[in-house]
């Protein structure tokens, strides 16, 4: 494959993933924008909580066999081992499933025991400990889902894994969360909903594995010892990293309550978006190192890493700084009051995402080389950070933005170490010269933008932010045209401009 088709496949795979993640985000940014409306911050922080532990159950049943999965199947396409492909597929799916239903049982049965550990407040306890426990019988299913699409990403296709998860989950979710409503199901239409979505969800992960591994054909012997030892200090370490992500949920209903947990999800929401850009690159560019380090290529992997890093920053510059300049009146979609009380909230979590921007996928260069272990301290000592920071701030100022801020602190950490890591392994660093272009452009779009909210041409926050959102996308394109685009990002545009065209 010559420069040209690998940067046009990286572009190709990775746009289909930004663009089905961002449609899923915002599918999920609408549900929780509904459930906000039309209930109360305590109803937010009940399903935040729930959503958090049932992740987090689900990322230790998996055992680390998705991301494994991925890696040895490209590896196995690298090697043309092709008949591996179906064995790796059965040991995962067996091992997995067990693994999972296992966790399903400990969320259902401890579930009591976690809400009594996690807050010393009574306050809707009760139907928090409903929802964990329906919940858990998700955990099978999200686990299933997630092995049966890491095939197809470990054949570098990813429309699929954004058609389920993006799409399908989501929109059955809203579907379903709106007929139960109209039959008067009030919050209960929430947690139902949840669980009908994943059964939609797993039932065509397994429809669009049938393209590429039938599931009752047998393969090629394989060593198992070898996948498990990379998966489970990936599991461990993945877990680690949710646990950081989604602990801060966690530390502040243990201190603060449910409430202030329902004003601290909404800006945690908002800032995945910038996630999700990592996410879109990330998930691409996995089976991408595992086949290039197979391959003894690192010449190739330098460019496509310094690509990657790229469009990433392309993408998550300019939505920091839209975030920064209209993330008050972003929040005040989700009522008046969110607007003032999750402000700081979501500035200093949105400079925790652009430092991992920043940075590249550099976490994704180490695990999908092999180094599962390293990438699992690097996760330890980030979870530590997090947890002594979250304590000491809290000590001196009971809100949740001190819980923003061990976030954000730990964030740097880990991405930080993870850079290093990989200028020391590989010899490499993740930017070029010409990466000033996002920055710059971004930079200009920001200030006029900031001006025009300033104009009070709109008062209504709605106008405001859409007349906003168009003027820094057209400044923000337009400014970073007049840099000159590089020959990668020609062949990207002049690809979207033919996709265009053909709609």
């Amino acid at each position: 494959m010559n420069n040209r088709q690998s940067v046009e496949k990286l572009a190709k795979e990775s746009g289909i993933v930004f663009v089905g993640t961002v449609i899923g985000y915002f599918f999920r940014y609408g549900i929780l924008i509904f459930i906000a409306r039309m209930f109360s911050a305590a109803t937010v922080g009940i399903y935040s909580l729930g959503l958090t532990l049932t992740t987090i159950s689900a990322n230790i049943g998996r055992l680390g066999l998705p991301t494994a999965t991925t890696r040895f199947t490209a590896e196995f396409r690298a090697s043309e081992s092709h008949s591996k492909i179906r064995s790796l597929f059965r040991f995962s799916l067996v091992v997995a499933s067990i693994s999972a239903v296992l966790m399903a049982l400990i969320q259902f049965g401890f579930a009591e025991r976690w809400i009594n550990l996690m807050s010393k407040s009574t306050e809707n306890g009760t139907m928090q400990i409903s929802v964990i426990r329906l919940f858990a019988l998700t955990v099978p299913l999200s686990v299933l889902t997630n092995i049966a699409l890491a095939i197809t990403q470990g054949y570098k296709v990813m429309k699929y894994r954004a058609i389920v998860m993006n799409f399908i989950q989501p929109f059955v979710l809203f579907l379903s969360l709106l007929i139960l409503m109209n039959f008067g199901w009030a919050e209960d239409s929430i947690w139902f909903a949840f669980v009908i979505s994943y059964v939609f969800a797993t039932f065509f992960a397994f429809y669009f594995l049938r393209r590429f591994v039938s599931i009752f054909q047998t393969g090629e012997s394989i060593k198992r010892s070898e996948i498990v030892r990379f998966a489970l200090p990936a599991m461990l370490g993945s877990t680690l990293t949710m646990f950081v992500m989604m602990a801060d949920v966690w530390v502040i209903r243990f201190y603060l309550g449910t409430e202030e947990a329902g004003f601290y999800y909404p800006a945690a929401r908002t800032s995945i978006l910038i996630r999700t850009i990592l996410f879109a690159f990330m998930s691409i560019f996995s089976p991408i190192v595992s086949e290039l380090v197979k391959k003894g290529d690192f010449s190739a992997l330098e460019k496509q890493f310094k690509l990657a890093t790229k469009w990433i920053l392309h993408l998550a510059v300019p939505s920091i700084l839209f975030f920064l300049v209209a993330g008050q009146d972003i929040l005040h979609i989700f009522g008046a009051k969110y607007a003032h009380r999750s402000l700081e909230t979501l500035w200093l979590l949105n400079s925790g995402r652009f430092i991992a921007a920043a940075v590249g996928p550099v976490g994704m260069m180490i695990l999908m080389s092999g180094r599962a272990k390293l990438e699992l301290w690097n996760n330890l000592i980030a979870t530590i950070v997090f947890f002594v920071t979250a304590a000491v701030l809290m000590d001196f100022n009971r809100s949740i933005t001190s819980v923003a801020w061990a976030v954000l602190i730990s964030r740097a950490v880990l991405n930080l170490l993870r850079a290093i890591e990989v200028r020391k392994i590989f010899g490499m660093t993740a930017y070029q010269i010409n990466n000033w272009k996002s920055f710059f452009s971004g930079f200009v779009a920001t200030g006029i933008t900031y001006f025009w909210m300033q104009s009070g041409v709109f008062d209504d926050f709605k106008f405001r932010l859409i007349s906003s959102a168009m003027l820094f996308l057209i400044v923000y394109l337009g400014t970073l045209k007049l840099c000159k685009f590089d020959d990668e990002d020609e062949i990207v545009f002049n690809a979207c401009r033919k996709k265009m065209k053909r709609w």
